[in-house]
Parts: C-alpha cells; structure tokens; sequence
C-alpha cells in the first residue's frame, strides 16, 4: 500500500505527459477557431459598415429629392433653383423625364437639353424660309458621361424678325455651369432688339 501510494504521483506524471499531444492537438483546434471566427467578425463588422453608408447614403438622397421637391413646386418656372431642382429629381428619378421635360418655348431649340440622358444625339432641323437643313450634334464631355451634365450649349432661333445661332461654354469650375450655359443661350437668342 505504501508503494503505491508512493507511486501515484509518478502515475498521474506520465499520464499528463500522454495527454500532452491531445493538449496540443486541442490548443491548435481552439486558435484555428479563433482565427476563424476573427475572420468572420472581421467580414460582418465591415458589412455593416457598408450598410451603414448606403443607409447615410440613401437617407442624404432622401433629404436631398425632399428638397428638390419642394424647390420643383415652389419657385418660378425658368429661375437656377427651379432648375436645379428639375435635374436633381431626374438624376434621382430618371424614369420621370419625359414627364417633367422643359418646354422648348419660343422657337427656341437648344442641346443639349437639360433633361436628357443621351450619351450623344445628332438631329436635325429644316427651316422653310430659307430653304436649309440645321444639324446638331452634342455629346458629353468625356469626364461626365452625361449630356445633361455638360457644360456646352448650342441653340437657334428663328422667327419672322430674326434668326440667330449660339454656342456657349459654361464655366467649367462651376458646379451650375450647364445652367448658366442654358441661361446665357436662351438669353441671347431671345435678345431681339
């Protein structure tokens, strides 16, 4: 009895250090699931932060269409605002364009027009007096992908008093160049005096 109570400790010695490849094997186990789970923590945390910009994103196109709303229905047909707000609900809503097109009023034709989506159009016009065909062709600045977005305009006008052809390049730094461009040509073709 004494021997192996004397033996015991050296007993339970060799069976820890057979246990030792099993404690290993385990560790091993327990940090490949770590990495595993850090991996995928990693993967769900960066999802949520896309989330989280396409909601910040959706919710500042939100606020941004609201606005464009009320400033469409509220100021007067023609001015920058009104306009402005014309082409940020068509950006946003573009299936709408065809129903809030500007008029093309007082015989004035200018292109690109600020509702279209065309990468490039060529048209063409026939004047009865005198006897020309006018042909147009507008395509967009090769950084903006949109005719809308360009800042070139060219336009005619004829009427019984006056026929008039202008071509204007909006101020390339400005954010509202396409309007002032707009707002130049409609200006001198209409400027009959």
């Amino acid at each position: 009895m004494e021997l192996k109570a004397w033996l015991k400790p050296v007993l339970d010695l060799v069976e820890i250090r057979n246990c030792k490849g099993g404690i290993v094997e385990a560790d091993r186990a327990n940090k490949r699931e770590i990495l595993v789970l850090n991996d995928s923590l990693e993967r769900k945390t960066s999802q949520i932060e896309e989330l989280e910009r396409r909601l910040d994103k959706v919710e500042r196109e939100r606020r941004e269409l609201i606005g464009a709303v009320s400033d469409y229905s509220q100021q007067p047909r023609g001015c920058l605002k009104h306009e402005l707000a014309l082409d940020t609900i068509i950006t946003h809503l573009p299936q709408l364009s065809s129903s809030l097109a500007v008029d093309e009023n007082r015989g004035m034709r200018i292109r690109p027009l600020t509702t279209s989506n065309h990468p490039a159009r060529l048209e063409s016009f026939e004047l009865e007096d005198p006897d020309w065909n006018i042909h147009t062709f507008t395509a967009p600045k090769i950084e903006r992908f949109e005719l809308r977005h360009s800042e070139d305009r060219v336009g005619f006008m004829e009427n019984d008093r006056v026929y008039r052809l202008v071509a204007a390049d909006g101020v390339g730094g400005s954010s509202h160049g396409g309007h002032l461009a707009q707002k130049l040509c409609e200006s001198v073709l209409l400027n009959t005096g």
